[in-house]
C-alpha cells in the first residue's frame, strides 16, 4: 500500500543516514587512504596513462561473454579506443556539434551527481551525525503521544498531483459527494482507484509518515481530512474509516520505534533549518 512503502522507505532513509553519519570518522580515514593510493598504470597511449580503475570501469559496463571479463582483453579494448579518440581530435570532430551536444549533456549528468553525492555528505555530517536521541526523551515522547501510539487507524486516502485538484475533490466531498464517489471517478489530477484501491486498511502510527500525523488522528470515524502534502509526493486526502487498538503498544515494545520516529523527526527539522540558513545568507536569483 502507497503509504506503507513511504513510511518504510522514509523511516529506512533517515537510519541509514544516521548509520552513515555514526561512521563519517572511519569514512574519512578510508577515503584519504584511497586518495593517498595512486592507480596502476596499465599503458600509455601517446603518452595518456591508461589506469587500473579505467579498466575496471570497462569490464564494469560489459555485459554477456566471459572473455569481455578478462582484463588483459578490456585493456586491449581501451588502448584501442584512446587511439580513436585522439585520431578524432585530430580530425576536429570534437567541434561536431552533435559530439559537443551529447558531452554537454553528459557533463550536465555529472553535475548533478555530484550534487547529490555532496548533498548526502552534508547532510551526514551536518545534521544526522549531530543527531543524539537519549533514552529520557523517547520516554518523555512515548507519554506525550501515548493515545496514538496507542491506536491504530483505518486509513481511506486519495493522492493529487496538485493543490488545485485535491481542493476541487474535497469541495465535492463538502457538497454531498462521497468520499468513496470521489476515488472511483477519476477527478482532474488524481489517479483513479480501483475497487477500494484507496482503503488503506489498519495502519500503525509508526507506519504513517510524520507529515501526516496531525491531520489523520485529529480525524474521528467518517471525517475528512483538509488537504495535507509532503514535500516532493504530492497532495492528499484522507478518510477516517475506523480505529481499534494498538495490542503491542507498551513502552517496552514501542521503545525503538519511538527512538526512530522521534530520529526521524529530529533529521526532518535538522534539513528544514539548515535549508532555511543556507537560503537565507545565499543569493539566488531566478530568470
Amino acid at each position: 500500500m502507497p503509504i506503507y512503502r513511504r513510511a518504510a522507505l522514509l523511516t529506512l532513509t533517515f537510519l541509514l543516514a544516521g548509520l552513515v553519519g555514526c561512521q563519517k570518522q572511519q569514512g574519512t580515514k578510508t577515503a584519504q587512504a584511497s586518495q593517498d593510493k595512486q592507480p596502476k598504470v596499465l599503458a600509455k597511449v601517446n603518452g595518456v596513462p591508461i589506469t587500473e580503475l579505467d579498466v575496471a570501469f570497462k569490464m564494469s559496463k560489459s555485459h554477456g561473454t566471459p572473455a569481455s571479463q578478462q582484463p588483459e582483453r578490456t585493456l586491449d579494448d581501451v588502448i584501442k579506443e584512446e587511439l580513436l579518440y585522439q585520431q578524432g581530435l585530430k580530425l576536429g570532430l570534437d567541434k561536431d556539434p552533435g559530439y559537443r551536444a551529447q558531452i554537454e549533456k553528459l557533463e550536465r549528468q555529472v553535475a548533478n551527481l555530484k550534487r547529490i553525492e555532496m548533498t548526502r555528505r552534508v547532510f551526514n555530517q551536518e545534521i544526522a551525525a549531530k543527531i543524539n536521541i537519549t533514552t529520557d526523551e523517547v520516554k518523555r515522547y512515548y507519554d506525550n503521544n501515548k493515545t496514538r501510539i496507542s491506536s491504530e487507524l483505518r486509513l481511506g486516502m486519495l493522492s493529487f498531483g496538485t493543490k488545485e485538484a485535491a481542493e476541487e475533490a474535497l469541495q465535492k466531498i463538502k457538497n454531498g459527494t462521497s468520499f468513496e464517489e470521489v476515488a472511483g471517478a477519476g477527478a482532474p489530477g488524481h489517479a483513479p482507484a480501483g475497487p477500494r484501491n484507496w482503503d488503506l486498511g489498519f495502519t500503525g502510527w509508526d507506519q504513517i509518515p510524520a507529515d501526516f500525523l496531525d491531520a489523520v488522528y485529529r480525524l474521528k470515524p467518517g471525517e475528512v481530512s483538509p488537504v495535507v502534502s509532503m514535500k516532493e509526493t504530492g497532495f492528499y486526502l484522507f478518510k477516517l474509516l475506523d480505529t481499534r487498538p494498538n495490542p503491542k503498544a507498551d513502552y517496552a515494545s514501542m521503545e525503538g520505534i519511538v527512538s526512530n520516529r522521534l530520529r526521524e523527526q529530529r533529521v526532518n527539522d535538522g534539513y528544514r533549518t539548515l535549508e532555511e540558513q543556507l537560503k537565507r545568507s545565499a543569493k539566488i536569483e531566478r530568470f
